[in-house]
């Protein structure tokens, strides 16, 4: 497909309205709890079902801001009105299991609905507790209760969760906590070959907001670069027809009780496609980027939400990284359209004279291979070769003209 500024805009466009299209969906499916509202792990269940739990409230409070919604609004405070106090975690009813304020995961997507809209030069609070967790100043393991109740080692999963999830803070991005995890997280880069392409997009998302330690980290350009060309290897490969599968990482936490088995879903392509864009947007991915944006807009107008290609079902967390990766793409084409096109079409659809003067170049080779195909006085290989340059120039001249004309 030769995509154009003007396609580029459209696909903006369409972004635009499918973050709105999810916003909507959450505000439709929220859950009364008491008093309050809360969200569970799918959007598409029946409203009999009241599973819920802190990924998919703190997701969809998210949502609703990247939605246009202000933090303040009556909603996302009845949200808040059931989600447990982190100073004080028992002083409320516990509508919530209280436990999962030791998973890592969970954890984080508190604290990035906790920051959702807003900028704070304070601690917040689940923000505190986050930070209570790291482990040996390296980073953060699965779980942690208590110093008896945790795992022993930080994991690079949930390490980078959480660096990403602590990207609002202006204390902690400037702490020497946040400076020892971001070395970790350098090493652990260039020390292992077999990081997933989730692994390495959240590391490439954690690590653009935390360049102020570029000078103390001396792995730190190395590292990122190493991960984004890792990247730019995964989705250079990948078929369209492939888009949209989802890869889940199971964990086992050690509780008082016994131990638990969990799981985080991850939907890969959204990752790595928000990772390229916010990496800079590498010429050399920019059509895969733009299928991406592409295959989740079009699947949340058909479904009014993003439909996992392999459950099937409308996740709630799944809708937090598309509404991530569309207001991510239209600052993207804001900021300048130009950067957002694949080069060749950059090049032969920036201006109508361009487009002019490749439709000539194409007709005038298209015409001449014409010619010397029905020439019988060539060889034969010779017009077999004009003839396959005709078609090929002429389908290309085709399809260009095609776009051209219907801004695509």
């Amino acid at each position: 497909m030769i995509a154009t500024a003007r396609h580029v805009n459209r696909l903006a466009q369409q972004a635009r309205e499918s973050r709105y299209r999810i916003g909507e969906l959450v505000q439709a499916t929220a859950l009364n709890i008491g008093d309050a509202v809360a969200w569970g792990q799918f959007l598409d269940d029946s409203r009999q079902v009241s599973q819920f739990g802190f990924y998919g409230t703190s997701a969809a409070i998210e949502i609703l801001t990247i939605a246009g919604m202000a933090p303040d609004n009556r909603l996302i405070r009845q949200a808040w009105g059931g989600v447990p106090d982190a100073s004080s975690p028992t002083s409320k009813s516990p509508a919530y299991d209280l436990a999962d304020l030791g998973i890592t995961f969970k954890l984080a997507a508190l604290v990035d609905a906790e920051y959702a809209g807003r900028q704070s030069d304070n601690l917040r609070p689940f923000e505190r507790l986050l930070k209570s967790k790291i482990i040996d100043g390296r980073g953060w393991g699965y779980y942690y209760y208590d110093d008896d109740d945790r795992d022993t080692s930080p994991k690079f999963l949930a390490t980078a969760q959480a660096m990403y999830s602590l990207r609002h803070s202006r204390i902690f991005k400037t702490s020497a906590d946040a400076e020892h995890v971001t070395a970790w997280i350098c090493r652990e880069l260039s020390e292992d070959a077999d990081l997933q392409p989730d692994e390495l997009a959240l590391a490439v998302l954690a690590l653009a907001d935390y360049q102020g330690f570029k000078s103390a980290v001396h792995e730190f350009d190395a590292a990122h670069d190493m991960a984004v060309s890792r990247l730019l290897n995964w989705a250079g490969g990948r078929q369209p027809q492939v888009i949209g599968e989802s890869r889940s990482y199971h964990y086992s936490v050690r509780e008082k009780a016994g131990q638990r088995n969990h799981y985080v879903f991850y939907p890969t392509d959204i990752l790595v496609a928000l990772a390229l864009i916010q990496a800079g947007n590498p010429q050399a991915t920019r059509e895969y980027t733009l299928d991406v944006v592409r295959y989740a807009s079009t699947n949340v107008k058909a479904n009014g939400g993003l439909r996992a290609r392999s459950s099937h079902r409308i996740a709630t967390v799944d809708q937090l990284w598309a509404s991530r990766l569309f207001d991510a793409f239209e600052a993207a084409v804001k900021r300048s359209p130009r950067n957002v096109v694949p080069r060749v079409a950059q090049v032969v659809s920036h201006t109508r004279i361009r487009q002019a003067l490749t439709a000539l170049a194409l007709l005038a080779i298209g015409l001449a291979g014409t010619a010397i195909s029905i020439d019988a006085d060539i060889w034969a290989w010779l017009r077999v070769a004009g003839g396959v340059a005709a078609a090929v120039m002429l389908g290309v001249l085709a399809t260009a003209i095609w776009k051209w004309i219907g801004g695509k």
